[in-house]
């Protein structure tokens, strides 16, 4: 009786253990396929991938669909909703211009980012353009906003826009101006995020290529030259990610360095290079072939939070998302493979209709992800 007790429990686990594997197995099914049949590193070419094409429509059904506004689960706080409808408006300047075929239906898309970025259910409020004293605690908002406007230039748009484009355009340069810092705080108060200024210069160079215009020129070097003597880390030579005036400078952050280096690659690009190779060596890590970016210096973990998103093994999924358009920018083709095999292990793929998403990527996720996959520079020289 005894022996054949200990045989039916090991047999239940043997049972309970197949079953567990077999589910693992099932749950990463998705990801092993793709992972099989893609080879990304090949694909970082000038043109556009499957995946890309993938995401473009998957990017052009999300944007034909009747809007009602974001839930949290789409966008994890309100004021990220201008960020995705910006992550999508920016890869359909991508796509513009890495294939002339698509670039009327690109422009109407990114036509519909902007009706949605001025909607009520994405600005700070149903007024908020109506009362610039009140754009200070708005700047985050602005300048993704100006950003898309830029984009639609940048894909060959009309002059419809372009009040709008210029009175947000002239706020953004004369208020960076007057900052000691050249940045801008982006929800007000005393608190600045410097990746975040960088969204506001990619804004102003977008509209001075797009005008002839000069407004961008002081805030850009401006900023570059504080962030290289006062908010570069002695020791990792990287922008550190936060600070108050009067306070200490906040370590260099993966998710602040990813999205600073994304965007300097239109207005600063052999800054941006610099950052992101210093950046590379520092913060990569890959293990057989999945890859990504640590979100706090090596040797330390300070938790998470929304900007961060889960971070597995130091490896953050926000800083890696978001380098994703470096890397390819930069033709880091192992950095970029590694990093799309992982997406592809963790985010179960699907594919419907020519269709690309993420089973677990919220849509915030999914416009990065696709603004990466088709990064390109928008102007020359």
């Amino acid at each position: 009786m005894r022996v054949g007790s200990k045989n039916r429990t090991a047999g239940a686990r043997s049972k309970i253990f197949l079953s567990v594997a077999a589910a693992l197995l099932a749950l990463t099914a998705p990801g092993w396929i793709d992972i099989a049949r893609s080879d990304w590193a090949r694909r970082l070419g000038p043109g556009l991938s499957p995946q890309a094409l993938g995401h473009y429509e998957y990017v052009k059904r999300h944007l034909r669909e009747p809007f009602r506004g974001y839930t949290r689960a789409q966008t994890l706080i309100p004021g990220f909703r201008v960020i995705a409808l910006s992550h999508m408006a920016c890869g359909l300047a991508n796509v513009a211009q890495l294939d002339a075929s698509r670039r009327v239906e690109a422009l109407s898309l990114i036509e519909e980012t902007i009706r949605r970025a001025l909607s009520a259910e994405v600005a700070p409020s149903s007024k908020f353009l109506e009362e610039p004293k009140g754009w200070g605690r708005g700047n985050l908002y602005l300048s993704h906003l100006n950003l898309i406007l830029g984009a639609y230039r940048a894909a060959g748009g009309d002059g419809r826009f372009d009040a709008l484009h210029g009175r947000l355009s002239r706020y953004l340069s004369e208020a960076s101006a007057r900052e000691p810092d050249f940045t801008l705080a982006s929800f007000g108060g005393a608190d600045k995020w410097p990746a975040d200024q960088a969204v506001t210069l990619d804004s102003l160079y977008a509209y001075d290529r797009a005008h002839g215009t000069h407004l961008s020129d002081k805030p850009i070097r401006g900023w570059l030259d504080f962030m290289k003597a006062k908010m570069t880390d002695p020791e990792l030579g990287l922008h550190d990610s936060h600070f108050t005036a009067g306070g200490r400078p906040s370590r260099p952050r993966g998710c602040a360095l990813s999205w600073s280096a994304l965007y300097m690659a239109q207005f600063a690009p052999e800054e941006a290079r610099r950052l992101y190779g210093d950046y590379r060596r520092q913060y990569f890590r890959s293990r057989l072939g999945l890859g990504g970016f640590r979100e706090w210096p090596p040797g330390e973990n300070r938790g998470m939070n929304a900007d961060t998103g889960p971070i597995v093994l130091g490896i953050g999924f926000a800083a890696s998302g978001l380098a994703i358009g470096p890397a390819r920018l930069f033709g880091d083709r192992d950095a970029y493979a590694a990093m799309m095999r992982a997406g592809a292990f963790l985010g179960w793929p699907i594919q419907c209709g020519g269709r690309r998403s993420y089973l677990f990527a919220p849509l915030l996720g999914e416009a990065i992800l696709f603004d990466g996959e088709t990064a390109t520079r928008w102007f020359q020289g």
